[in-house]
């Protein structure tokens, strides 16, 4: 059962010739759906680009280039919104570096001749948060996307002081759906980013 959705609205305007799509983004989370953006998307945003690997980073690589041609999250990060919500003083983030390098390899990837690009700045920011990606050895790509989706969220994160919350524990005293929501609702006391807004929903095990 789903909880309400946080995944933000999107309306296609026309697009003038000569320009990629115009999207009209605004997230449901509390101030952040008083922000409307309108940003337009260059057709030279679809160029089609390596990352060459730093050893066998490719668990690495095959990760960043699903994230990277993410549509909204690409929009998001390109259009520089990502700079008025980094929460540096989130004890959870890591400071808003990873926001900040993240966004480099996005600049590197769209905006720049580099060919291939070397992610070794994003590599040695993730290392130095998690020393586990040290090294240039394979590791887990699911691992390595839960530690970077989590540090952008924490980064990102539009609740500036989290309060103390409750978990949401299921019974027969109420319905699922009602359930769902209350412990949709709880998680957003604490967490509110545009990676709760695109990534994060809620699933039901049967």
């Amino acid at each position: 059962t789903l909880g309400p959705s946080s995944i933000s609205s999107r309306r296609r305007s026309p697009t003038p010739p000569g320009l990629g799509n115009r999207y009209n983004l605004r997230s449901n989370n509390n101030n952040y759906e008083k922000q409307q953006t309108t940003v337009w998307l260059q057709e030279d945003t679809k160029i089609k680009k390596g990352l060459r690997n730093l050893g066998n980073t490719c668990f690495m690589n095959s990760v960043l280039q699903c994230l990277l041609h993410t549509p909204d999250l690409k929009e998001y990060f390109l259009s520089g919104r990502y700079k008025d919500e980094i929460n540096a003083d989130n004890p959870l983030g890591k400071n808003g570096e990873l926001a900040k390098s993240y966004a480099d390899l996005l600049m590197h990837v769209f905006r720049t001749d580099d060919q291939p690009v070397v992610p070794s700045d994003l590599k040695r920011c993730v290392a130095r948060f998690n020393p586990i990606f040290s090294g240039y050895q394979q590791q887990d790509s699911q691992e390595f996307m839960a530690f970077l989706m989590d540090g952008l969220h924490e980064d990102l994160n539009r609740v500036m002081k989290k309060p103390y919350t409750e978990p949401v524990e299921g019974d027969d005293t109420k319905p699922d759906a009602l359930l769902a929501n209350e412990a949709w609702e709880t998680h957003l006391k604490r967490n509110q980013s545009i990676i709760v807004d695109l990534m994060q929903a809620q699933y039901k095990y049967f």
